[in-house]
């Protein structure tokens, strides 16, 4: 068999391990694991990387609030969230984040060192509540819930996103891809290395599998492992059927004895 092929198979069985290793050091971005629930969070799809941003449900239509989920807003680079009041231009409501915390049954995404404060030198910040709602439509936007002072703004955002789905409905899993890209490299390895025996060496039936040699002698190795073990579990249960039959007491055995005859 080439040693490109070889080497193919190698590079592809590590590509899929360090997925796996990647996955299990932490959870992809825009997301979180409900504890001890086996459940997950995940807010991707709410993201809008082109395009424009949410626009926020609010009561005064003299201010307009804009923002964007574990992305920053369309308007304002770095911002996660912004807001426009009539006759200003725009002032952003936190530098954007992908971190999201669980909170009383809902997911919450912070953004932080906005702006500096209408009324103090603080930096203005944004707070927003994801509520799982399945009445609602993945289109459903935010909506406008208060602000302290000018400096800390308050979003509630109910959509059928938010809701807690099984981890491994997310997506491929680690374990999944690294399934996938081993069932690649074995068929890379297999058709590679019959393609190359049938038209290098010419060969014919069992010969043209790469490394048949080795193939015929694992085929062996499992088959007689498999009949000694068969052999060991067939005597195990007859030592256990002889041990029964002797802690049988002496008149149960002779009831035994008259049945029989």
């Amino acid at each position: 068999m080439p040693r490109c092929v070889q080497l193919l198979v190698l590079f592809l069985i590590i590509c899929s391990l360090h997925f796996v290793l990647a996955e299990d050091e932490s959870e992809p971005e825009c997301t979180i694991a409900i504890e001890n629930t086996g459940n997950i969070i995940d807010l991707r799809k709410l993201r809008r990387e082109s395009g424009d941003d949410w626009e926020v449900t609010n009561d005064n239509s003299e201010v307009q609030y804009k923002l964007n989920v574990c992305h920053a807003t369309q308007r304002l680079e770095g911002m996660g969230a912004y807001v426009k009041e009539s006759g200003d231009g725009p002032v952003g409501l936190g530098k954007y984040s992908s971190k999201l915390e669980y909170r009383n049954n809902k997911a919450v995404l912070t953004y932080k060192t906005g702006d500096p404060c209408k009324y103090s030198s603080l930096r203005r910040a944004s707070v927003i509540f994801f509520s799982c709602d399945k009445s609602v439509d993945e289109s459903n936007a935010p909506v406008f819930v208060a602000d302290v002072d000018k400096c800390v703004y308050v979003f509630e955002w109910r959509t059928p996103v938010a809701c807690p789905v099984p981890k491994n409905q997310e997506g491929m899993t680690g374990v999944g891809l690294f399934f996938t890209i081993f069932f690649i490299a074995l068929l890379v390895y297999f058709v590679g290395g019959i393609f190359y025996n049938r038209m290098v060496h010419h060969a014919s039936g069992i010969s043209q599998i790469p490394n048949s040699g080795f193939w015929k002698e694992a085929w062996c190795f499992v088959r007689d492992m498999t009949i000694i073990i068969c052999a060991q579990l067939s005597l195990s249960s007859c030592t256990r059927s002889s041990q029964r039959y002797r802690n049988v007491p002496v008149e149960e055995s002779n009831i035994l004895i008259e049945e029989e005859e």
